[in-house]
């Protein structure tokens, strides 16, 4: 305690002793926080926007039930998906995680993997999937991501490897189960954008009960 007291007293001598140096430090450090700060939220929004425009440019759906501000059930989808017209209903989480290594940012797209749909709705933008000998049922239950390829070369991250991210709620290691290849406005994405099943998505952005929106697929039989 004496310690750190004298270190105090030192330090608020020399500032007295040197304001001008003590305020080009303390301006410094601001804006370099400030600048730091700036950066992270323009990352955020500019994967943001990309993730939305992911889902709004896949062609093969048709329709996206949101609700502003409010967030939809995903038991919702299950009952779309019984009215007539309709082929497929996939909850769809978005949001922004941070690379711990090099603090980038990365869109957080959480899908129901397991749907049996889920390639057709998407398959404007998937060109192809590698996923481990396990396939997709293992990816769920072990809440491992997949990844495009450009990603996993840039992050230098192979299957197996753990992708440590930032999210609302501190640090989670993320296991990569799978590498996409992606295809059209996918390859503009492809650096940033990392896929979970929904409820890994859920955990790692702090949501709970409730998804971004609803992508519907037609089944052609009812015209627009």
């Amino acid at each position: 305690m004496k310690r750190a007291i004298f270190l105090l007293s030192l330090g608020l001598r020399r500032a007295r002793a040197t304001p001008g140096r003590s305020a080009l430090v303390v301006l410094g450090v601001g804006l370099g926080v400030a600048l730091m700060i700036t950066i992270r939220i323009l990352n955020s929004a500019a994967a943001a926007a990309l993730g939305s425009n992911l889902g709004r440019l896949a062609t093969r759906i048709d329709l996206t039930v949101t609700r502003e501000g409010i967030g939809l059930s995903p038991d919702l989808a299950s009952q779309l998906e019984v009215v007539p017209g309709v082929a497929a209903a996939l909850p769809v989480i978005e949001g922004t995680v941070f690379v711990d290594r090099d603090d980038s940012a990365l869109m957080l797209l959480g899908l129901d993997l397991p749907h049996p749909r889920i390639e057709d709705a998407y398959a404007s933008i998937l060109e192809d999937r590698e996923l481990g000998p396990r396939g997709v049922e293992d990816t769920v239950l072990s809440g491992s991501v997949l990844i495009a390829s450009e990603l996993a070369s840039r992050l230098r991250l192979g299957m197996g490897s753990t992708l440590r991210v930032q999210g609302p709620h501190g640090a989670t290691d993320l296991p990569v189960g799978g590498r996409l290849r992606l295809r059209g406005i996918g390859r503009a994405v492809a650096e940033q954008l990392i896929v979970a099943d929904i409820g890994v998505a859920a955990r790692t952005l702090g949501r709970s009960g409730q998804v971004d929106r609803i992508d519907i697929m037609g089944d052609g039989t009812v015209s627009s």
